[in-house]
């Protein structure tokens, strides 16, 4: 891939400016909801280091729209870092099997996909001015980074400019 495109995937629409993209949502540490889980789908198979009786949080889409619904779960709450950086874990809801895991305070799930699942955007708090923009993609076996860029400054203003304007939960 060169740059030009890597570029455009990683900042899209961001840097052009636009509006979201139809299909973009977004979901922050602090925005998720319990979930329901089916029975045979447990948090412990994922590390996300709940105990017993901790409610479950994160979010219940069909991410790959194969009509079953898949997750997103949160971490609990006691390994998100001080800054709201937590780790998700994308579950595909046909398999019950994690796809890969995503870290931060917020998280964009896009409208493109790459090998039928979203591109899915993180942002990751380094301290109150500064932090990480990172994008992974679905390789066809598993979510893996694609690029990670440090943001800070006028930089971060910028970038939230646009990503404030991402719904909340999936649509």
């Amino acid at each position: 891939m060169t740059l030009s495109p890597l570029i455009g995937l990683l900042f899209s629409p961001v840097a052009v400016g636009q509006s979201p993209a139809p299909g973009d949502w977004s979901l922050g540490s602090g925005t998720v909801s319990a979930v329901h889980l089916p029975a045979t789908l447990s948090p412990d198979d994922f590390d996300l280091e709940y105990e017993p009786g901790d409610t479950v949080t994160g979010v219940r889409a069909d991410l790959n729209g194969d009509g079953q619904p898949d997750f997103i779960l949160r971490s609990a709450p006691r390994l998100c870092g001080a800054t709201g950086n937590c780790t998700f874990a994308v579950i595909d809801g046909a398999t019950l099997h994690a796809l890969g895991y995503v870290g931060g305070s917020r998280l964009y799930v896009r409208g493109r996909r790459i090998n039928g699942w979203p591109v899915i955007q993180s942002w990751w708090n380094m301290s109150a001015g500064s932090g990480l923009y990172s994008t992974a993609v679905f390789d066809g076996k598993e979510y893996v980074p694609l690029a990670q860029v440090p943001v800070e400054g006028d930089g971060r203003t910028q970038l939230f400019s646009q990503l404030d304007s991402v719904p909340s939960g999936p649509h």
